[in-house]
């Protein structure tokens, strides 16, 4: 593909980023840590009585690899209450409780993550001027679809994208080759016609590439510096510190097959 038809963008860690400073923290067994849920301690007491926020903790985060793992082995996506539901339900809260305190805890969750994101500036008039010679998509592996739209709308991104398309809302995430194809049908293009830009080897690089799809790599240096074998490893079409170095690249490309 000498050049491409559609450009398909990963949206966290690629377009936007999340700023940890931002997120607010809470002492825990003698410990300051971040903590997205601020009125934890309040909602357990209500849902989870006798349970404190440390052991709470510690289930949250067995509970939460056990499901990560299966999402990577099935690449599939669920929604982020699920991880507080079945936490809550390990720790002996009834049903009806943990249906109510994983949705009140998932909001409150995701509402910390959504204000902890920074859109570097110039990002609107990228996409605006990539626009106007091509079509622009998006699809992002994030386990709350809403919330995803919402940093979209806040950054005043999504207007740029024929097709928006989130794993949660799909039950699929990737690497998984059936959302990528899922993607390039919405869009009625063939995924020969589309490259996919991303930040991570596996799902984003190796997942486009394996659904047929060419795929840009973005790296910081930092990142770079830290693993240089895995850029001989990857099957990329090249690779970027930044989106905003994507017009140029995309330039160059062009002149170079020409």
């Amino acid at each position: 593909m000498t050049t491409p038809d559609v450009l398909i963008f990963d949206l966290f860690g690629t377009l936007v980023f999340f700023d940890d400073s931002r997120v607010p923290t809470m002492d825990v067994a003698g410990r300051r840590i971040p903590m997205t849920i601020a009125d934890l301690p309040v909602l357990l007491e209500d849902f989870l009585p006798g349970v404190g926020v440390a052991d709470f903790l510690r289930e949250l985060r067995s509970v939460g690899a056990a499901i990560a793992e299966k999402k990577r082995r099935e690449g599939t996506e669920v929604h982020t209450s699920v991880r507080f539901e079945q936490t809550l339900l390990a720790l002996g809260a009834d049903a009806p409780r943990a249906s109510a305190g994983a949705r009140r805890m998932a909001t409150l969750h995701m509402d910390t993550l959504a204000r902890s994101v920074v859109c570097p500036p110039g990002r609107d008039a990228l996409l605006a001027a990539l626009a106007q010679t091509r079509r622009l998509a998006l699809l992002s592996n994030f386990d709350d679809g809403a919330t995803a739209r919402r940093v979209l709308a806040e950054a005043g991104l999504a207007r740029h994208f024929d097709v928006i398309v989130i794993s949660e809302e799909e039950g699929l995430r990737k690497p998984s080759r059936a959302i990528f194809e899922r993607t390039c049908a919405r869009l009625a293009v063939a995924p020969a016609a589309c490259l996919y830009i991303g930040d991570t080897l596996v799902e984003d690089i190796e997942g486009a590439t394996g659904a047929g799809l060419e795929a840009l790599w973005v790296r910081s240096a930092t990142a770079r510096a830290a693993t240089p074998a895995g850029e001989t490893a990857s099957p990329a079409a090249g690779i970027v510190e930044d989106v905003d170095a994507l017009p140029a690249w995309l330039a160059a490309r062009r002149y170079s097959r020409a």
